[in-house]
């Protein structure tokens, strides 16, 4: 789960790099063992674009760190 900029900011390196090995592996290996390959990079792929946009979107927000017990007292 991503929950800063920095975070954030990693990720997309990752899903750039990612692409890129895509990519040129596309272009240089038979379509068997590409498929075979790529199965895996694809769904980490899809994974860290997911968690890009929900904290982009704001939808999933780290829980307030508190201190003490809410509703004690």
């Amino acid at each position: 789960m991503i929950t800063n900029d920095q975070q954030l900011e990693k990720a997309e390196q990752a899903v750039a790099t990612i692409k890129t090995l895509l990519r040129q592996s596309r272009r240089t290996m038979p379509p068997e063992a590409y498929g075979k390959m790529a199965r895996a990079w694809l769904l980490d792929l899809q994974e860290r674009e997911r968690e890009i946009l929900l904290y982009l979107s704001g939808l999933e927000m780290p829980e307030p760190v508190t201190q003490g017990s809410a509703g004690t007292g």
